[in-house]
């Protein structure tokens, strides 16, 4: 099993419900082996597979809680032992630098916070359709990682989720998610384009900070927080700047006049930005 990982990040408001994990497959050159039955005492909290970790949370329920750190392809099976797999929990699979795929059952519905931290080879990773929360930082420095499908009945998203997934260009993100935590896409070097849901009402602080790739941003209709005017992220009176997307080519920009607060991290990486004309009513 690998060493104890601690990661320096504040913690999100809500601890995840220890949950249970399924049975998982290491897929070798060779093709796909399924780990064993466990015959570990029933006194025990804990018992492994040979490749996973558990921790019993109920005389039902497991949670993922480790891995080894050679494992490759993880597909997780939604029981285990007669026990119904419903959670990843903290650090699981963190420093897992030679993992390349994840497939996580329906039956999984909460992702602990910093559950994939730092597994950079991750390419491949599949939500369970039913998870419903997923903890800070739980993706963060996954570099190699260029899409996320986030499943519809996501609705809690932890702070600095996607944090330094260098190669991430695309996420789309629930409509019963209402708030982005701080520093979501800090550090995502590639990515495009972002879309604000309708629903979305509060993007915490530097979440598109360090995105240099970033050109459009656009606003779903039927949102009543936010707005997009010529490209550049807005309150829906325009008296706030939220974000100017970094990518863009074009080297000078003037604020509106009702703009009085420009959002911190706003222009932040906008290389190409030489000047910027604001009205002397602006207030920070």
């Amino acid at each position: 099993m690998k060493s104890t990982f601690s990661f320096a990040f504040k913690r999100g408001a809500a601890a995840l419900a220890a949950a249970s994990v399924a049975v998982c497959a290491l897929l070798p050159a060779g093709g796909v082996v399924w780990a064993a039955e466990t015959t570990t005492a029933e006194s025990s909290d804990t018992f492994d597979d040979g490749t996973l970790t558990y921790k019993k949370l109920s005389n039902t329920t497991v949670s993922v809680t480790d891995c080894v750190e050679s494992a490759t392809h993880i597909s997780i099976m939604p029981k285990i032992d007669g026990y119904d797999i419903v959670s990843i929990g903290e650090e699981a699979f963190a420093n897992c630098t030679s993992l390349q795929s994840v497939t996580i059952p329906a039956s999984v519905t909460e992702i602990g916070s910093a559950a994939f931290y730092s597994c950079t080879a991750l390419t491949d990773l599949t939500l369970g359709k039913d998870t419903t929360e997923i903890g800070d930082m739980a993706f963060g420095y996954c570099t190699s990682l260029e899409t996320v499908t986030l499943p519809d009945t996501v609705e809690t998203l932890g702070d600095q989720l996607f944090y330094y997934c260098t190669a991430l260009d695309e996420v789309q993100i629930p409509e019963k998610v209402t708030e982005l935590g701080g520093y979501t896409f800090y550090g995502c070097m590639s990515l495009k384009s972002f879309t604000v849901p309708k629903n979305l009402e509060n993007i915490g602080a530097m979440s598109f900070v360090a995105c240099p790739s970033l050109e459009t941003i656009a606003v779903e209709d039927g949102n009543t927080k936010y707005q997009a005017v010529d490209n550049v992220l807005y309150d829906t009176e325009e008296s706030i700047l939220y974000l100017y997307p970094a990518g863009r080519t074009d080297t000078s920009f003037t604020l509106p006049e009702s703009t009085l607060v420009v959002y911190a991290g706003a222009f932040f990486a906008a290389g190409n930005l030489q000047q910027i004309n604001f009205d002397e009513k602006l207030q920070y």
